[in-house]
């Protein structure tokens, strides 16, 4: 059996290595690969839910594939209305991204267990409620820092 010295997240889907020196890599491969071919319901979603901001969109995700570590804002999708989509485009990328996209609540960000998606490329909200200065703040301080302290909870 291999031992390796430490763990690592080193996201990657164009050159993607479960070792990494010495290290296990916890950032997980995804199953497929782009392809050309008809993508009109995906064009059309994305339409529908980036509207202005479509080749912003498509930039973003393209940046999420190709350039994983590369820093990007927080994307938030804002609509009065309700059946608009945006959930659909949430379960899209989770589709994409596949292990390495998650979805969390309010209380997963005020919880310190973070263990279950700390090392995500994607941490998707469906309904966020920043009702307290204190979640604004440390959801800006979890998308800007470099590094973070993992916490799981205990098992006995």
């Amino acid at each position: 059996m291999p031992k390796y010295d430490c763990f690592c997240t080193v996201p990657s889907h164009t050159d993607y290595r479960k070792i990494i020196g010495n290290a296990y890599n916890l950032y997980e491969p995804i199953s497929h690969q782009p392809m050309t071919g008809d993508w009109s319901a995906i064009d059309g979603l994305l339409h529908h839910i980036l509207e202005e901001h479509y080749e912003y969109g498509l930039d973003y995700i393209q940046l999420l594939y190709k350039m994983p570590l590369q820093k990007l804002p927080i994307l938030i999708l804002v609509s009065e209305q309700r059946n608009t989509g945006k959930t659909t485009f949430l379960n899209l990328l989770k589709a994409i991204f596949q292990d390495n996209a998650t979805f969390n609540t309010n209380e997963d960000f005020r919880s310190k267990f973070n263990s279950d998606w700390a090392g995500k490329l994607l941490i998707m909200v469906d309904e966020v409620l920043l009702s307290r200065r204190e979640d604004s703040e440390r959801l800006k301080n979890l998308s800007t820092a470099t590094s973070y302290k993992m916490e799981s909870t205990p098992s006995f």
